[in-house]
């Protein structure tokens, strides 16, 4: 938990390594929403740059002060009634169907679904990375199925994010309850 005061971000440079992707992003969290402030100058060895000044009185963050040349961005948007770039609910965790069981058919993937996300659109219900391997011979013709055989929308369904367990990638969670921590995982 912070504590109540001014707050002062910086960027310190400490050594220029790259000269491609100059610049930076900073991301703050505070009461759900993120904030995303970038900097789209290459910065010096040694330079130092203010990037946000703040106060926080102990529930909310009032008289934000940006640095010069600052800019604050919402890099969020409205997927399937939720807004990315915000914390949300999560409802179940799971990995993917095809290796519950001690199955290990195909990718494995984790899932989170959201409260309030819903697709609105049709989707498939065969995939054919689930194919059993006895099965892989005939992928093409349980591609034509997947198309043909769409399950529709619902009010009552699981809709989030999932994650592949063969590319590289990350979440942010928020704890909250008896322990109130931020957790990076990567995948």
């Amino acid at each position: 938990m912070m504590n109540r005061g001014i707050y002062k971000v910086s960027v310190n440079n400490f050594e220029k390594r790259e000269s491609s992707d100059v610049g930076f992003v900073v991301e703050v969290e505070s009461e759900g929403k993120i904030y995303t402030y970038s900097y789209k100058k290459a910065l010096k060895n040694g330079e130092k740059v203010k990037v946000v000044s703040f106060h926080f009185d102990g529930n909310s963050i009032s008289d934000i002060n940006l640095g010069s040349r600052i800019e604050e961005s919402e890099i969020g948007k409205d997927l399937w009634g939720c807004k990315s770039q915000q914390f949300h609910t999560v409802s179940l965790m799971t990995i993917s169907p095809n290796h519950w069981d001690d199955n290990k058919e195909g990718n494995k993937h984790y899932f989170f679904m959201l409260n309030e996300c819903k697709n609105e659109e049709d989707t498939r219900g065969l995939y054919n990375e689930f194919l059993s391997s006895k099965l892989h011979k005939h992928r093409k013709v349980f591609e034509v199925l997947g198309k043909k055989l769409m399950c529709e929308k619902s009010d009552h369904q699981l809709s989030g994010l999932g994650f592949s367990s063969t590319k590289r990638d990350q979440v942010l969670i928020r704890v909250s309850g008896d322990i109130n921590r931020l957790y990076k995982v990567k995948f």
